[in-house]
């Protein structure tokens, strides 16, 4: 906890495969399958209150709280039901034979309602505030989150540790359990008109937010105190990319960049630099599902916050033009890439197959 905020602070970032090393041995040795805390990693008595205190506030100072939801509920439920008493203070210590149950107002008292507020503000306050702005949709086994603009998105990504998924129509009806399972573990957002309206079938309100866009709103809110990696494209391409990105923006820190092809030994010393770098957010521009794979084995070794661009590049470095306005105002840049690209038509196909798909599921209601 105290390195994740001298890192927050610092912005020195060489520390976060210690702490990733670290809380996975907390978690796996420290809590019995009953959500039992432990104090120690080798045995388990005495169990000091502020054992599954520490937990919860650990966790919610990480940003790691939602992520382990289901071990934290089991430890707040032991905990209630073995060391708080039936007049409602919490006991101390628990030990095998004598435990003592002097009810001490900071040791004891003071740790858990500081720890339970943790848990409130994540899940009751925060909920409660979000149920109105944020939707969680699956449609056709896809989680994707509704957001109400961009400036929603960018605050609600802050620091968290995930990989940002562009859904549209042809990732909605695309039969892919991996990538899937990839969407559903991570942030799965409404990158095409598609998956607008297909929300919408399910009474769920959301804005298109193209990813082609929104990488640079998160540089732009973030390139003054985070770091970055960039990945994919041509080399030309990248090289433009990187030297435009520090002539607009003279205090980005961009750690490395490389192009999209990538082989086998390639991929071990991305690996290794990524581990080494720790790079706050790494951009992937490969296409789907190239690039989804390829962030998800990366962010094993590092997590970071992670984001799929495809073509985001070219059309950044000047080598592709983004659709004219009229056509982006009327949702058509499909349209655009297909008079712009005709061999993209048999990919096209397959909006005729998402229509289907769309009356179809007209019957479902929301989900979240």
């Amino acid at each position: 906890e105290a390195i994740y905020e001298y890192q927050k602070y610092s912005g020195d970032n060489h520390f976060d495969y210690v702490i990733e090393k670290g809380l996975k041995y907390y978690i796996e040795n420290f809590f019995l399958e009953d959500g039992t805390p432990k104090y120690y990693d080798t045995q388990t008595y005495p169990i000091d209150i502020h054992s599954p205190a520490q937990f919860i506030v650990t966790l919610s100072r990480l940003h790691r709280i939602e992520e382990h939801k289901e071990l934290v509920d089991k430890v707040i439920k032991w905990t209630i039901i073995n060391m708080q008493d039936k007049k409602g203070y919490f006991y101390y210590q628990l030990k095998k034979s004598i435990s003592s149950k002097i009810p001490y107002m900071r040791w004891a008292e003071a740790w858990v309602f500081y720890a339970f507020s943790f848990y409130f503000k994540s899940f009751i306050i925060n909920n409660s505030n979000r149920d109105s702005d944020i939707t969680l949709t699956n449609i056709n086994n896809i989680k994707i989150y509704s957001f109400q603009s961009k400036s929603h998105f960018l605050e609600e990504i802050g620091d968290i540790k995930k990989i940002l998924i562009a859904i549209n129509a042809e990732k909605i009806i695309k039969e892919d359990n991996r990538l899937k399972e990839i969407i559903n573990n991570n942030i799965g957002y409404t990158d095409g008109i598609g998956a607008v309206i297909a929300l919408k079938g399910r009474g769920v309100k959301s804005v298109k937010i193209p990813g082609s866009e929104f990488w640079l709103d998160i540089i732009e809110k973030y390139h003054n105190t985070k770091t970055f990696y960039l990945i994919g494209s041509s080399r030309s391409v990248i090289d433009s990319t990187a030297k435009r990105l520090k002539q607009e923006y003279p205090n980005i820190r961009i750690l490395g960049y490389r192009d999209g092809f990538i082989g086998k030994w390639d991929k071990k010393v991305l690996k290794i630099y990524l581990r080494y770098l720790k790079p706050d957010i790494v951009y992937v521009a490969q296409g789907t599902p190239k690039q989804e794979f390829l962030m998800d084995e990366l962010f094993k070794i590092h997590p970071a916050l992670y984001m799929g661009l495809g073509g985001s590049f070219d059309i950044y470095a000047g080598e592709k033009k983004r659709a004219p306005k009229i056509f982006l105002n009327f949702n058509l840049e499909w349209l655009y890439r297909l008079l712009q690209e005709p061999t993209r038509f048999k990919r096209q196909r397959k909006l005729i197959k998402f229509l289907f798909f769309l009356k179809d599921n007209s019957s479902y209601r929301k989900r979240s």
